[in-house]
């Protein structure tokens, strides 16, 4: 084992143990360093990590080489173990950033067993093979499903839905009717037509056949069908209203119009998390405010306007926000109409939303 100072790792260098960062696990032991993620270790302020020895090199290289062939010898040629962590990591890279999750990832606890789930399910030649697909297809789509499972699952974490692994699974496929979507469509960096969004909306149709084909259980293919349902009717395919959507649905739903309205897309540039949520809450509109709470808290991000009470008793109102650190918004004493400013060690939180 080596320490490094970070201003002097080289790409390809490969860590030796797990790295955190405060109480979240960023970075697994046996990660090779890319530029990228050198450059967010500086941003991080991390002065120094551990490196692998030639001598560390070897001595892991028998244990590797056994998990690669365990895995690989499957009929349905998924990747290795280690090839999948990678994958999962290189995921959160691009899009876990905390200007989007807040604090919802911030559990080291959260973060292996997200990353257990991933391995569990990309070891599935089925669920391996729908997603590389739609990675081909669609990168933007393929990220979008990624974060809808992460975010989906620790939702779903915190309201205690039943059959908590079908419901990741489902995030994770929710989108995989986009593979009979034209890339012309999916990539159109204009408006679509009438007839192009019409056709775009068939990917819940398509989405549940492809999955009811491959035999999932209907609880999955459900949430591709449904989960641009609702609770007014303004939804689709099939229009359905308030009780006829089950929970599971209305949690989906949220988490993939906020994960929807924070990623980029052809046609326009990602909103803020604080827009994203005040869009999302005309999105969604007449779902319970629970969900909303729930949602909101898991991220300890909130919407421009709400009424939140403070750890220390004050009841406040969120005035503004910097995009950049929504987590630390501006608040104005709702009796004293003084501005409050969180303070960055987090002495103060916000405890609860009274409305908003």
């Amino acid at each position: 084992m080596t320490v490094v100072n970070v201003k002097d790792l080289q790409e390809g260098d490969v860590l030796k143990n797990d790295l955190f960062r405060g109480g979240t696990l960023v970075l697994k032991s046996g990660t090779s360093l890319t530029k990228a993620v050198i450059s967010k270790l500086r941003q991080w302020d991390i002065p120094s990590v551990d490196i692998r020895s030639a001598q560390d090199e070897h001595h892991v290289s028998d244990e590797n080489e056994q998990e690669t062939n365990v895995v690989n010898n499957s009929p349905d040629s998924v990747p290795s173990v280690s090839e999948i962590k990678n994958d999962f990591f290189n995921n959160l890279l691009k899009i876990g950033q905390e200007y989007r999750y807040g604090f919802a990832l911030n559990d080291a606890v959260d973060y292996q067993w997200l990353e257990g789930l991933f391995i569990k399910f990309m070891s599935t030649g089925k669920i391996y093979k729908l997603l590389e697909k739609l990675k081909d297809w669609d990168y933007n789509t393929y990220q979008h499903s990624f974060d809808v499972f992460i975010l989906g699952t620790l939702f779903a974490k915190k309201l205690k839905i039943d059959d908590i692994e079908q419901f990741a699974i489902g995030c994770l496929l929710h989108d995989v009717g986009k593979l009979e979507i034209p890339k012309s469509i999916l990539d159109k960096s204009s408006k679509l037509s009438q007839q192009e969004y019409e056709t775009v909306k068939n990917h819940t149709i398509y989405g549940y056949k492809i999955l009811k084909q491959q035999d999932f259980p209907e609880y999955v293919a459900n949430l591709a069908k449904s989960h641009h349902e609702r609770v007014e009717g303004s939804g689709y395919p099939e229009g359905l209203k308030n009780a006829e959507i089950k929970e599971e649905i209305k949690a989906l739903a949220i988490v993939d119009v906020y994960s929807a309205l924070m990623m980029a897309r052809p046609y326009r540039h990602a909103y803020g998390s604080t827009v994203a949520e005040t869009i999302l809450l005309k999105e969604c509109k007449m779902v319970e405010d629970y969900y909303f709470y729930t949602f909101f808290r898991m991220l300890d991000i909130f919407p421009l306007n709400a009424i939140v009470e403070l750890t220390t008793g004050i009841h406040a109102k969120v005035i503004d926000t910097n995009d950049k650190v929504p987590f630390y918004p501006v608040l104005e004493d709702r009796y004293k109409s003084n501005r409050i400013e969180m303070p960055l060690d987090r002495s103060v939180k916000i405890k609860k939303i009274i409305r908003f």
